[in-house]
């Protein structure tokens, strides 16, 4: 499952909380549509975006500095689970994963 960080929200109580949306994700731009896609195999992952128009001057604001997280679930928990998929913290929750245990990667 792949989540794309859609930025913070301001909660109630004055404290923030991220939003993340799973991929696929679309927008619908002036220039046509674009969506951020992955593929997969048991080994890794690959992101990328694809749209029905030239997307060598899509604005940067889509592809850079994005933050997405990626969970790796066995299957055999995946499909007997009635987890909420939809939902990163919902994810978390199930597999007993705490933010201070998410692996951060950059790439440049």
């Amino acid at each position: 499952m792949v989540y794309r960080y859609d930025g913070s929200i301001e909660l109630s109580d004055g404290s923030t909380a991220d939003t993340w949306s799973q991929i696929p994700q679309s927008f619908f731009l002036p220039e046509g549509t674009i969506q951020y896609v992955f593929a997969h195999t048991f080994v890794d992952a690959e992101l990328f975006i694809d749209g029905n128009f030239d997307l060598s001057a899509l604005s940067t604001d889509f592809t850079d500095n994005q933050s997405f997280r990626i969970v790796f679930v066995p299957s055999e928990f995946a499909n007997g689970s009635r987890m909420d998929k939809s939902n990163i913290s919902n994810v978390m929750a199930a597999l007993g994963i705490k933010e201070e245990q998410v692996k951060k990667v950059s790439l440049d």
